[in-house]
């Protein structure tokens, strides 16, 4: 299975921040972090600030940095069933993190200006 490592620069910011958005605006950052959408994990704090989504930067590098997360290896959140997710889910507050990525401008916006700015290498 090819990963994103294939993509120009633009167009890997992109998918992060587009997975990131879709993912956290339908199913929240705990499916983010439980989902195959994790492997970007690593970048989303660097992307954010590229596309200027400064407050979507803090929001995120704050809880990371706060629940001692390593965006490299999220195998903390790998459970056998779903009991076992739910519980793991229960160990943060994602809600509160979800309801305060929803306030925030939707990341839409930033992502339009990048690619209108970087429009040759997509």
């Amino acid at each position: 299975e090819r990963g994103i490592e294939w993509l120009s620069e633009p167009q890997r910011l992109f998918c992060t921040l587009y997975w990131l958005e879709n993912v956290g605006y339908q199913d929240g950052f705990f499916s983010f972090f439980t989902q195959k959408s994790r492997m970007v994990a690593p970048w989303v704090s660097a992307d954010l600030e590229t596309v200027g989504a400064y407050e979507h930067k803090r929001l995120y590098d704050d809880f990371v940095a706060t629940h001692h997360l390593d965006l490299y290896d999220l195998s903390c959140f790998d459970a056998e069933s779903e009991a076992a997710l739910e519980e793991k889910r229960a160990l943060y507050p994602f809600d509160a993190l979800d309801t305060a990525f929803w306030d925030l401008t939707v990341l839409d916006e930033y992502l339009a200006k990048y690619i209108r700015a970087h429009i040759a290498e997509f």
